[in-house]
Formats: structure tokens, sequence, C-alpha cells
């Protein structure tokens, strides 16, 4: 009955709402001008109007009994988490926190920056209605704007939504890998997560992707959940956790559309199951209509302009710079190659005993980050290892079965079956061991030390030696570090600012993006500039900050009479 009414008041609500706004009264409300946002408050007030008659025919439904052949027992294996089980998982979370908010007050880096100054300093009318490019995370934007509002800004409050959201992560991997492997497995992914240097870096980056890693597992334990017994709350639970996923960031998208292909296949191959659709179909349709309301206002500025942004072609599209980006994760020349083989390898085992066990769990885990990579590279993107963390969670999981599965066959195969166990466990808490001992690189760097770049040139500069930034250098020190210096975006700029300052302090970062958009600027750094300091930072491929100065060449004769 409580269920019952809520939905009619909400229901009623929501159509009220609709009826009584307007598109102006909305731009209004949100201290937008009049127009600017154009068809995207129409649409959401028919959404408004939609999702209001969803609840009131859910408040009309009558109750159904469940049927008894439809209840299923959860998936879970045979050991039961004791007390003591509950404890270690606490103690993981309790040093995940400490390890994510140590240090976290260093240098941002260019993405960072990026939301920093456009989508966490505006207003928040302006941030749920504004998608100008695809550095927009609209709820992770909207968390940050409430911890800078709260805290301050500064890189730790710009940060805190991602560390929450991370450590969060590490209960939530306990609770998908309890419907997929063993609970000795489960707790060896739970502390890989946690001492793992990636998963402590991006929870260390004030952006949204630990946010969806942690809505891509939790959406998927709901749905594991719903395809057993077909709860209504499981799959509420899904929605909304798939909302907030992609409310997030869109590759969240790759999660859900591998969760409707498998369930179509398991339809499509289990007749009995077939009168199971009616809770499915609403679920994943509202998982749709309320993610469309979500990002309603900001659609037509979304589709104009976030849209629309180009990849040239670089080293950054290519499949095998991916590849070579993973390589060096876990190492340089050989000793990365085969460990990304071997892990190819252990993946491979995992993956295979997950699906004896249960089959839609293995397809969940390794379906997305596949059509994740077709639809990046069929687009052309750039091919960030960034774009599949949300698989992260999925991939320990795999792998951590892996090695637990080849340890104790090879144990069994000793003869040593009694020891098999024991010696899985010693493997796998090798695995977490090895994997701590590199969460120190983590902190030994920022990100992106533009700080720290920016202090050097000024204290080694003269009076009226110019600081140029230029490419995404120059966009990060206008907008945020240094909004005094000069920012120069073409050949000509910097030509001209030669002929009043001979010899400028230059500042540029990740050379293939300046190589790429900017190649007549980068000819003359190669040919006019040196290096005079390089700082360092943790962000692979080219994330350097590069200080130089022109080599001015001398007004006189050169030696042996020669002129220049």
């Amino acid at each position: 009955m409580f269920w019952k009414i809520s939905c009619g008041v909400l229901g009623a609500g929501l159509l009220l709402a609709a009826g009584l706004s307007s598109p102006g009264g909305l731009e209004a409300a949100l201290g937008r001008p009049a127009g600017i946002l154009t068809w995207g408050p129409s649409l959401f007030r028919a959404l408004l109007a939609f999702h209001g008659l969803a609840a009131l025919y859910l408040a009309m439904q009558p109750r159904r009994p469940r049927p008894a052949e439809n209840a299923r027992p959860p998936f879970l294996l045979a050991e039961a988490a004791s007390g003591r089980v509950w404890l270690l998982l606490a103690l993981l979370t309790a040093i995940g926190l400490g390890l994510r908010l140590w240090r976290l007050d260093l240098s941002m880096w260019v993405d960072e920056v990026l939301t920093a100054a456009f989508f966490v300093r505006p207003p928040l009318g302006e941030i749920i209605s504004s998608y100008p490019f695809q550095n927009q995370h609209l709820l992770y934007s909207l968390a940050a704007h409430a911890t800078v509002a709260w805290f301050g800004e500064s890189a730790s409050s710009l940060r805190l939504p991602a560390v929450v959201l991370g450590v969060a992560s590490i209960p939530a991997l306990y609770l998908l890998g309890r419907r997929a492997v063993s609970l000795q497995v489960t707790l060896a992914a739970a502390a890989l997560m946690t001492f793992s240097y990636h998963h402590i870096w991006f929870s260390q980056n004030a952006r949204g992707y630990s946010g969806i890693l942690f809505f891509a597992m939790v959406s998927t334990w709901f749905w594991l959940r719903a395809l057993e017994d077909d709860r209504g709350w499981d799959w509420i639970g899904f929605v909304v956790a798939t909302v907030a996923g992609l409310g997030i960031h869109m590759t969240m998208l790759f999660v859900t559309l591998s969760q409707m292909l498998i369930h179509a296949g398991m339809l499509a191959y289990d007749r009995p199951a077939a009168p199971r659709v009616r809770k499915p179909f609403f679920a994943y349709l509202l998982a749709g209509t309320l993610t469309l309301q979500l990002y309603a206002l900001a659609l037509p500025e979304l589709l104009k302009s976030g849209t629309k942004e180009v990849s040239l072609p670089s080293e950054w599209t290519k499949p095998l710079w991916l590849l070579q980006a993973m390589v060096m994760n876990f190492g340089a020349g050989g000793l990365g190659l085969l460990v990304v083989a071997a892990g190819g390898a252990v993946a491979l085992v995992g993956f295979l005993s997950i699906a004896k066990r249960n089959r839609a769990a293995a397809l969940i885990f390794a379906l997305p980050p596949v059509i994740g990579a077709v639809v990046v590279i069929a687009s052309g993107h750039n091919l960030w290892p960034r774009f599949f963390f949300f698989a992260m969670g999925f991939g320990l999981l795999i792998v951590m079965e892996g090695v637990s599965v080849i340890v104790a066959q090879a144990a069994t195969i000793a003869g040593r079956p009694r020891t098999a166990s024991k010696l899985a466990a010693l493997a796998t808490t090798l695995v977490v061991v090895a994997s701590a001992a590199t969460v120190p690189r983590c902190y030994r760097y920022p990100k992106q030390d533009f700080t720290g770049a920016r202090d050097w040139v000024e204290q080694n500069r003269s009076a009226g030696e110019p600081a140029v930034a230029v490419g995404t250098a120059g966009i990060v020190y206008k907008n945020y570090y240094a909004p005094q210096w000069t920012v120069i975006d073409d050949a000509a700029g910097l030509e001209t600012l030669h002929g009043r300052s001979p010899s400028p302090w230059l500042v540029y970062t990740l050379p293939i993006e300046v190589r790429t958009y900017r190649p007549e600027i980068w000819r003359i750094i190669e040919k006019e500039y040196r290096p005079v300091r390089i700082f360092p930072g943790t962000l692979q491929g080219g994330g350097e900050i590069y200080v130089c100065r022109r080599i001015v060449p001398p007004a006189g004769p050169l030696p042996g009479g020669k002129t220049p």
C-alpha cells in the first residue's frame, strides 16, 4: 500500500510540475538567458509528464503474487560471510580511504583543471543545463560543486567525490564478487583494488571515472540479482545505479547495452523465462528515459557541440598505442609485454571458470570493454585507457579467479590436492603484495606539475621576459594557474612575440597533442627552442611539463668570419 501511495503522489506531483512550468520559466529559474536552451526545456517538461504517467500507472497496478517457479535461490557459493569477513572488508575499506586521502592536494592535470574552470565554478543552473564539450561529467560536476561550496576550492575538495566513490567501490566489488566467484577470490580482488596504483590514481582524480566504476558494479550486482528472482526492488536498484552511472559519463552505456544484449539472449534461449519480461522491459525503458530527463536541458548544446569534437589521426587513435600504454603500466621493455601476455592467459582461465558457474556474470564481465573498444575504434576517437576504467572491477574478479584456478589445478596435478586452496590463497596474496609495491609511485609526482613549472619559471625569468604557454598548457594556465601568462594559439602569434621578446620562456605539455593539433607551432619549438627543465608527472602519454627557452642566434659574425 505504501508503494502505491508513493507512486501516486509522485506521479501527481510530476504531472503538476510539467503543467505549471514553461520553457521561459525553467530558463529563468536556472538563471539562463531566454531562449538559450532552445528545445531543451520543452523536452524536460514532456519527460516530466511521461514519468508522472508512468508513476500513476505503477500505482494502479494490482499486486501480483510471484509464481513459485520464478523464485530462484540467489547465486552464492557455499561460504557464508562471517563476522571476521566483514571486519576484514571494513579494514580494507579504511585502508583504502587512507591511501586515497594521502597527498590529495598535489597539482591537478589538464582535465581536472577543465572540470574546475568550466563545470564546477559556474552557477548550479548553468552546470545542469550546459554541455559544451566532452569533459562534462554532469553528476560529478554537481558533486564537486557541492564540496567546493562546503570546503572552498582546492585540489582536495575538487577530488573529494572521486575519493568517496573510489573507496565505496571496494565493498561494491565484494558484493558483486559474491555472485560470481568464491569468498576467497572475492576478498583477494577487494584487497587488490585497495592496493591498486591505478585505482588510487583515479580515486584522486577530479573526474567521474571512479564513479562510473562504482555504479557499473552496483548496477551489475542488482542486475544479476534481478535475473535470478525478478524482484521489483532489484530492478529499481538497477535503474537508479544505471542512471547515476550514465549521468556521470556515457561510457556506462557499454555496460547497459551489454546487459540488455545478454538478457535478450537469455530470453531467446530460455523459453520458461519468457513471461519474465514485464519488469525488465520497464526497467530498461525507465533507465533510458530518466537518463534523457537528466540531460534534457543540456541536450541541445550536447548535440550541437559536445558530439562534434573530432580526434585527429595521431598515436592516440591507434590501437597499438593503447597496447603500448598497457604494457608500459607494468614495466618497460619485455617485462611489461610478458606481464600483459600472462595476464591475458590468466584472464581467459578466469573467464571460463566463472562461465561454468554463472554464464551471465562471465558475459557481463567481459562484453562491455569489448563493445567499448569496438565503438571507440570505429568512431576514430582517441583510445585513452581511462575510457575502460569502468571495467576494472570486472577485470579484477576475472584475473583473481584465473590465478586461483591455475594454482589450484597445478597443486592437484602435482599430487597435493589438499593444499590447493592454501596455495591459491598464497598466490593471490602475492599478487596483492606485488600491486601494493607499486603504490608509492602514485605519490612521487603530481599528475601534471603545472604549479611546479609555473613557480620555477617565475623564480628564474627576468623582468621583461615573457612566460608563454601553448596548447593544452595554455588553456590550463590561462583559466586556472597563471592567468597573467601569455597564451599563444598559432605560429603567427609566436613569431610576433619573437619580434618583441627574442627569448621568451615557453611551456607546453602532451607533445602528441601539440604535434597533431598545432603542427606549425611544433615545428617552431623543435627548430628554435630547447628544454631547460622538465617536470615529471604520473599522467602517462606525455604528462611531463616542458619549460623551454628560445635559442637566439648571435647578432654579430661567428668565429671564422661567418655570419649567422
